[in-house]
Order: structure tokens, then sequence, then C-alpha cells
């Protein structure tokens, strides 16, 4: 066998070796830190800025806490439903510095933001996910989600409809928001760099991603 006939299939089993993780609280955190490969993070106005993939295996994770062993048969079939025919990303901003410099930025791009959610479809207009044919895929959903936690920023949720030649992650290309009240006017994401390397497994039914 020539040597250049395995490098394809060679290829096909690095690129999709994950590890696998079982327990779900443990996945949920994996999918918010940056060793999960599903976060890309920048520093722009004293603030942090991050985009966040969050697969379907995400929210299997998230309906099996506090489920009983009756439901957790069913729950992948349910949440692949529900979730299987969206993209889904968080866009987050927080604060990096404690300043009131800083804080003003952020509480300007809060409000901003909000300002646009209460619009006709003003948030959903100015976010573009771009396929690797250069096609945008329409944000069908963008709701803005206080930080609870911290009280330093805010997420966007974004849902977007999956097109017929962008059904997988790798087929995405960037994230560019528009007019969100940023000094620069754009935020933009490259996608080549978000690639999951875990992968959620029910016991009982299995994981997709």
């Amino acid at each position: 066998m020539k040597p250049y006939v395995c490098i394809p299939f060679l290829l096909a089993m690095v690129l999709g070796c994950r590890e696998t993780v079982e327990d779900p609280a443990s996945y949920l955190k994996i999918c918010d830190s940056e060793k999960g490969g599903l976060v890309q993070s920048r520093f722009e106005d004293g603030a942090r800025h991050s985009l966040r993939y969050r697969p379907t295996d995400y929210f299997e994770a998230r309906s099996m806490i506090g489920s009983s062993d009756a439901e957790l048969s069913s729950i992948g079939a349910k949440t692949r439903a529900e979730f299987g025919p969206n993209f889904y990303f968080l866009f987050s901003v927080r604060l990096v510095q404690d300043s009131n410099a800083s804080w003003q930025a952020a509480r300007e791009l809060e409000m901003h933001v909000r300002a646009l959610e209460r619009s006709n479809h003003g948030m959903q207009e100015r976010i573009a996910l771009v396929d690797r044919d250069n096609d945008t895929l329409p944000c069908i959903l963008a709701v803005v989600q206080p930080d609870w936690a911290g009280h330093s920023g805010f997420d966007v949720l974004m849902v977007f409809k999956r097109g017929n030649n962008a059904r997988r992650l790798e087929d995405l290309r960037r994230m560019v928001l528009r007019d969100f009240g940023n000094r620069s006017g754009i935020i933009e994401f490259e996608l080549e760099s978000i690639r999951p390397k875990y992968r959620f497994v029910n016991r009982k039914e299995g994981g997709n991603v």
C-alpha cells in the first residue's frame, strides 16, 4: 500500500479523537473553560469579549442534571430534536479592570445592546454568522442575559438556523457583531479555532456534538 493512501484515514482518526465525559456537571464546566476548545476571547474597552459555542451535548448534559433515572434514557433524543436544527452561541462581556472608566464602557455597551434587544429585530440584523461559502445564516433569536453571578457584564444568547451547506461547526467561518456600541464598531471572531476537545456521553444513550 502506498503511504499517501493512508493519509486521509490518519487525519480522520486524529481530528475525530476527543475525550469523553460522562458526568454532566463536569462537562458543563469544561464547555465554559478554555481547555474545552469552545471559547474564543479578546480584550477591548477594558472588558473581555468572549464567544462560546454551545453544542447539542451541552443542552443534553444540562437537561440531565436533576432528572430521574427513568428520564435519562430519553433525554438525548429529546435534546437532539429540540436543539439539533440550530447553532447556539453565547457572546459575553466581562470587566477585566476595576476602574470607573472600564465600568462605564461596559455599562454603556450593555445599555446599547439592551436597546437593540427592545427594538424590532434590531439586534438580529447586526449579527452575522458566515459559513465557508461566505453565505450568512440568519439569526433567528438574540436574548440579552445579565451576569447574575458577578454583576460585571452581560451575555447574549444567539440562535441560528443551520443551512443546507452549513450543518456542522466545521462549516462555519466567522461571527460578526456590527454596531454593538463598542468603539471599533465591529466585533469579529474567526471560528476555525473553535473546535470541541471533549464529547459528552450519556451513559444510557450516548452523546451528540
